[in-house]
Formats: structure tokens, sequence, C-alpha cells
């Protein structure tokens, strides 16, 4: 049986992770070498989260409305794009995420490709739980170095990239922290800090079916549960249900992919299980 090597963090380390956002290993390796390419007093742009409710949004409240129901954030809803409801509506119809293992067609013009880190595949490079911080990602392989997070996300390197699921009503846009192409580590960040936003209450109730908001609610009480007993329980459950939740328990990264409808080369599928 193979040992997960911790190349990021360990999960002895998660109470660290969950309130300060990890303080060791590799990954703060990545991080200091990424900061050092940041000019002083800049401060770099991770994503933009193309919202169903919005172009972008990041609500910054959530209420509580007794402690033994969910917690949704404030923010008003406004009018949503209708291709990507569309979309997650013919997800959601059919009782919510499954485990995702695209059979694209092969194009006709070569696409690009995702770096190995991230590339999709049934055993991934790195073991990575989108709902924990990438700070807790580890990997069966030996050999990976904390440089490979600072290489292009994908080639040809693009100035941005654009993440879509059919599992999520909302697109995740990253941008470069160095300025000039996405980086592995600039895809994590991004998809860590777009999942970690609060949901809307309009947002909760656009799931229509009691039996969807029900899972999602249970994922949101796992999500705190496992830590019960970590200084970062309390602050998970206060925090409300997040756009993660809405997985509904589907979190294992398995890369990402080119969409081949797309025609453009920085549109890229988030795949997972």
């Amino acid at each position: 049986m193979l040992a997960a090597y911790p190349i990021l963090h360990c999960l002895k380390c998660l109470e660290s992770c969950t309130t300060i956002g990890g303080t060791c290993g590799v990954w703060m390796q990545y991080i200091s070498h990424r900061n050092q390419k940041v000019k002083r007093g800049s401060l770099p742009r991770f994503s933009r989260i193309i919202n169903v409710d919005s172009d972008c949004c990041s609500p910054r409240g959530s209420h509580l409305d007794g402690d033994s129901k969910l917690r949704l954030a404030t923010k008003p809803p406004q009018n949503p794009p209708r291709r990507l409801v569309r979309a997650w509506l013919f997800t959601a119809n059919k009782g919510g995420p499954t485990p995702f293992f695209p059979k694209y067609p092969q194009p006709s013009q070569p696409l690009g490709r995702a770096h190995n880190f991230i590339a999709l595949s049934r055993i991934p490079l790195l073991n990575y739980d989108i709902t924990l911080h990438p700070s807790t990602i580890s990997t069966h392989y030996l050999g990976l170095s904390a440089a490979g997070f600072l290489e292009p996300a994908v080639y040809p390197p693009q100035s941005s990239i654009t993440l879509v699921t059919p599992h999520l009503p909302w697109a995740i846009v990253v941008y470069p922290s160095n300025g000039r192409f996405v980086t592995v580590g600039d895809v994590l960040n991004a998809l860590h800090g777009a999942l970690r936003v609060n949901v809307t209450a309009a947002e909760f109730e656009a799931l229509g079916t009691p039996t969807l908001k029900r899972q999602v609610s249970l994922a949101y009480q796992r999500r705190y549960e496992r830590l019960r007993g970590h200084r970062g329980y309390r602050e998970e459950k206060n925090g409300g249900v997040k756009r993660v939740d809405f997985l509904i328990g589907f979190t294992k990264f398995q890369g990402i992919s080119p969409v081949t409808t797309s025609r453009s080369p920085d549109v890229w599928q988030l795949n997972i299980s």
C-alpha cells in the first residue's frame, strides 16, 4: 500500500490550516517564492467569480436565524446569466453532482494541455479534498517539488483561465499572481477561495427540490463536524453554507481538462469525484 507523502502540509496540522491558512511545509516555500515575484506594495489578483446572481460577487456577511438553521449570506440577488443557470438547473434536476469523468470527442485541432500536477487523471498526482486549504494536499509520488506550483498551469501559458463545471452554477476566472501567466498555485488558490464564498438565500432557494436542499445542508454539517475538537470548529460552523457544499460530498480533485466545445484556449473543465 502506498503511503501519502505530504508535500504541502500534513492533516495533523489541520487546526492551524483552518485558522491561519497553513504555516509549514513545501506550500510555504511556494508562497515565499511567489511573493518574491510580486512587486512591493502591490496585490495580485487571483480569481474573479462569475456568480449565478451577478458577474462578480463576493458576499461579505452571513446571518444567523436560530442556531439550528442554516447560515446564508445576505447579498440581494440580481439577474443571473441564463447560460450558467440553464447548465446548473439541468444538472440539479438530475439529482445533483455525480462523479465526473468526461469522455470528450477528439478535436480536429490540438488543444492545450494542463500541467501534470493538475491534469485530469483517475489517479491524480495531487490528493486534494477541495473543501480544505491547498496546504493539506498530499501525494503518493516522490520527487514533486514546490517549484512545480510556480510553473504554468496550462500550455501554452495563459494570462487568465476560466474553470467551469456542470456541478456548480458559477465559473471561476483565475488570474496570474506573477502578472504574466497563470500558475499551478494560482489555480489551487483560486479554486479554494471561490468555493469558500458564502451562499446567498436566493442561491439556496434556487436548488428547488427539498432533496437537494437537504443534501447541501448535510454537506455543510459534515464539513464543520469533522473539525469538532479543533480550534477551527466554531469558526467553520458559524461561517455558514458555502459554495463548496453545493458539491454535496463530491470534493475529490481529479484535475482540469480542456473544454472541446470552446474555441478559447483559456476555458477548462474542473473535474471532481
